[in-house]
């Protein structure tokens, strides 16, 4: 499994996410008991898992670039690399919806990617 992580400044829930995701190729959709994860099993298959995370889990040097940028909430999306195509039709509803933008684990969370420029992440 991989992470991504979307980030943004707008108010959203993991109900949210998981509403979003019931318009789409979805399966089941499932909220933990401890309400802090998200599991996603798409038509396919394919899982993944939505978890929102604390903002000071986040390396300082992030978090203060984070919070330059207006981002308030950041979600881990644990997924199989392999397999992006099959999420994106849901990362790109969330996208739209609350605006954002998604990143890798680097540094700074580079590359950024939005609903405009979503289909780079099957690069």
């Amino acid at each position: 499994m991989d992470d991504i992580f979307y980030c943004t400044g707008n108010k959203i829930t993991l109900n949210d996410i998981k509403e979003l995701a019931e318009q789409v190729n979805v399966k089941r959709t499932f909220i933990t008991q401890s309400l802090d994860a998200l599991e996603i099993e798409y038509l396919n298959g394919i899982y993944t898992q939505w978890i929102q995370m604390d903002m000071d889990d986040i390396e300082s040097v992030d978090r203060k670039d984070l919070m330059d940028n207006n981002i308030s909430i950041i979600f881990c999306i644990s997924h199989h690399p392999k397999q992006v195509k099959f999420i994106l039709p849901h990362l790109n509803k969330v996208l739209q919806t609350y605006g954002g933008w998604i990143g890798s684990d680097s540094g700074g969370f580079h590359p950024r990617i939005n609903a405009h420029n979503i289909h780079k992440l099957l690069d």
